[in-house]
């Protein structure tokens, strides 16, 4: 089983970046151009929730059935852990952790992941690496309006990955589709 970590930076408080990580229509938003989720509920996760959706790389090759399941959901110590699944993986685990910083919080997101074929499982890496790192400058524009630092600096916006492959070189919710492309 391989991981990856990424880290993001925000200038916002803790609670903005908290409640912005478990919203699926932002987390959805996030996501524009590279996939698109068909069937994905809107509103806030919370412990025990379980969802079933289907997704599309770019919104052009067929959606596959994924499912993710929040195992653990905590406001108190700003921590989720998630377990999912979809085609070609045996194990996608996300934990999710906000820390307060002094120019606002972090976000720092580690998955563990292990392909239906090991040989895959590097390549399900570089993946997951790229989609949590290009999260962050959507997410930046929303909890910013769009003017936040390092707006037109690469290099003060980018996420930082801190740890290198490892071992492989409820109520008011509504279904429907969110359009992200």
């Amino acid at each position: 089983m391989g991981h990856i970590t990424v880290i993001n930076d925000y200038p916002v408080g803790v609670d903005a970046l908290w409640d912005n990580c478990i919203d699926m229509s932002a987390m959805a938003r996030t996501m524009k151009g590279l996939l698109r989720y068909d069937g994905l509920r809107h509103g806030k996760a919370h412990q025990g929730l379980v969802l079933n959706y289907d997704v599309s790389l770019f919104g052009l090759l067929p959606a596959r059935p994924s499912r993710v399941e929040f195992v653990e959901l905590d406001r108190a110590t700003l921590r989720f852990r998630t377990v999912e699944t979809s085609e070609g993986l045996r194990a996608w685990n996300h934990t999710m952790q906000i820390t307060e910083t002094p120019g606002g919080s972090r976000l720092s997101d580690t998955v563990e992941i292990e392909a239906e074929v090991a040989w895959q499982t590097p390549l399900f890496e570089r993946f997951a690496r790229h989609v949590y790192r290009r999260r962050h400058a959507p997410r930046l524009a929303m909890l910013t309006g769009g003017a936040g630092p390092g707006r037109g600096s690469r290099r003060a916006a980018k996420p930082r990955d801190i740890i290198r492959t490892a071992g492989s070189g409820g109520s008011g919710w509504q279904r429907g589709t969110i359009p992200i492309g």
